[in-house]
């Protein structure tokens, strides 16, 4: 199975090379639709292009620093009662960390491929108003990504994928309406935050991350 990069702590910098900034990359999207899978298929596929100039992390939200790791494991613990704006500020104290280290990469050049962000923050907690989120998101000074890359599949693939992955835990609450309702969601939000979509459910794994790959060069960002 595929694996994200454990941390960023080792965030040495080359001194050596006059660079562009690097870019992020969002990969989004619902459970089932394989996140996980095609963000390292494509840091991996990066890393062919940029070696040696620049180098390519694979990152998840939240976690990939050692203060968001540990927000993962406390937010995905369904035991441990925490309320949704508890919950909110949590995944932005983990990406509040993960800008501040993510930034001194991109600023060397070297890219950053994300699996989740604020998409996601949104599917899965659409009962924060608008306005406490563009508040904090302004304030804490979050990211830009340079391109959003939305995957889906069809409803019911993405719900065996989805029960197929185990035991739920705290964002997967709700029946089989209420994902279906994340899903259309996601679809809504590719549209807002201007992503491309991909569907992962026409091609083998290898030739989706080829498509996305296609994607990212026809978006400029390897220009």
């Amino acid at each position: 199975s595929t694996q994200h990069d454990e941390s960023i702590t080792d965030t040495t910098l080359k001194e050596d090379k006059i660079t562009t900034r690097g870019k992020l990359i969002v990969i989004e999207g619902p459970d089932g639709a394989g996140k996980s899978t095609q963000a390292n298929l494509i840091a991996e596929r990066l890393r062919v292009i940029l070696h040696p100039k620049n180098r390519v992390m694979c990152m998840r939200e939240p976690g990939s620093t050692e203060a968001g790791e540990s927000i993962r494991v406390l937010l995905k613990d369904p035991a441990i009662p925490i309320d949704t704006l508890s919950q909110l500020l949590l995944v932005y104290a983990s990406r509040r960390q993960l800008t501040v280290e993510i930034e001194p990469i991109l600023q060397a050049g070297d890219w950053v491929v994300l699996d989740r962000y604020e998409p996601s923050t949104i599917a899965y907690r659409p009962e924060i108003p608008e306005e406490v989120r563009w508040s904090m998101t302004k304030y804490l000074g979050f990211m830009v990504p340079d391109m959003y890359i939305f995957l889906d599949a069809g409803d019911e693939i993405l719900l065996e994928r989805s029960r197929a992955k185990g035991a739920p835990d705290r964002w997967d609450h709700g029946d089989k309406y209420d994902m279906l309702g994340r899903v259309r969601l996601y679809r809504d939000l590719r549209m807002w935050f201007k992503g491309v979509s991909v569907d992962t459910s026409i091609d083998t794994e290898e030739t989706t991350a080829r498509k996305i790959l296609e994607l990212i060069i026809d978006g400029g960002l390897l220009v």
